[in-house]
């Protein structure tokens, strides 16, 4: 057992300037990873880890089954049941097509279904140890609790959380610890999360400090804090903010298709943000008021003459009592 030392800490990177692998159509020699994360994502091992969503890749399952590369369900005897709702750990190298695929985007003119750069689908875990021991090791942090006794299911995979909720250790040696060097042995180096950026595409790199070799032993249960929890929420809302202005460039692609992507993510920022300050909480109503906004902002309970729109905005009403207000003024006065 080794008690962890008081300069243990992590180290959180970004590393950027470098482009998305396209999808090499006509290639023979076909890379895995851009040349600048090569090293970074395999540091000598012969493969890398990836804990991959489900819900984010179709048919993640179906596509695993056909390969042979090593792979498991985090979610143990419910896998049959969830298997395209589970997180997935799959052992990779580079010669594996699924790894190439984590780092290619989807070309317009070259619709590629296995291109899944954008779809942020998960982490990538370098380590030392056999895929059933870190499914082991990783399944310990699945269902958990806060200091209160809340219960929470900790999706730590997902790459909006990984850099906050790591870099939130940076104190807390025995976290680190806990979470580097499994209690069975082995050990993890560095856990990646890609990050598509707005128009700066990166890779964050999350690295232990100072850590001895050897199992840590933690003592207790494992808990989210109250920082920790703070964290995962802003993690939660960056997420659904990027889907929302994803799904807004989509819906509109005459409007917005040549609105780079860091003036469409502020744009949805700005304009949520605004109307939450209103009182506007559900997903699809903020939804169709940044489409409210692409049609006729900046601002555009603003422009109503009369101030209707504004005071409608403004009022103390159930949401849904307001929308109707709004979307009713907005077709007397030729908006909607």
């Amino acid at each position: 057992m080794n008690t962890p030392r008081p300069d243990i800490g992590v180290l959180v990177t970004r590393i950027a300037g470098f482009q998305p692998l396209d999808a090499q159509f006509g290639v023979l020699a076909k890379v895995s990873t851009p040349a600048p994360l090569t090293d970074p994502i395999l540091r000598g091992q012969p493969h890398v880890f990836a804990v991959l969503d489900a819900t984010l890749i179709a048919q993640l399952p179906m596509r695993l089954a056909g390969t042979d590369v090593p792979h498991a369900c985090l979610f143990g005897d419910a896998a049959d049941r969830t298997a395209d709702a589970a997180p997935w750990l799959v052992q990779l190298t580079p010669q594996d097509r699924l790894l190439r695929s984590l780092f290619t985007v989807d070309a317009p003119d070259h619709p590629a279904t296995w291109a899944f750069w954008h779809a942020r689908p998960g982490i990538l875990i370098r380590s030392d140890m056999p895929l059933d021991a870190l499914r082991s090791h990783l399944r310990r942090f699945l269902r958990v609790k806060d200091t209160r006794g809340k219960d929470f299911f900790f999706r730590f995979w997902e790459p909006f959380v990984a850099p906050l909720y790591f870099g939130n250790l940076a104190t807390r040696p025995d976290l680190i610890a806990r979470w580097f060097r499994p209690r069975d042995g082995g050990r993890i180096d560095a856990i990646m999360a890609p990050d598509p950026g707005a128009d700066d595409p990166g890779l964050w790199v999350i690295e232990p400090q100072n850590l001895p070799d050897g199992p840590h032993i933690p003592q207790g249960s494992f808990t989210l804090s109250d920082t920790d929890i703070a964290v995962l929420t802003q993690a939660q809302t960056r997420r659904q903010l990027d889907d929302m202005a994803t799904l807004l460039a989509r819906t509109f692609p005459e409007r917005l298709q040549d609105m780079p992507r860091a003036d469409l993510c502020h744009l949805t920022d700005t304009t949520v943000s605004r109307m939450m300050r209103y009182g506007f909480a559900q997903t699809d109503t903020l939804f169709r008021l940044l489409a409210w906004e692409v049609f006729h902002g900046p601002g555009f309970e603003s422009r109503d003459p009369t101030g209707r729109l504004q005071a409608i905005c403004a009022t103390d009403h159930e949401e849904a009592e307001k929308m109707i207000h709004l979307a009713a003024r907005m077709a007397e006065t030729g908006l909607a």
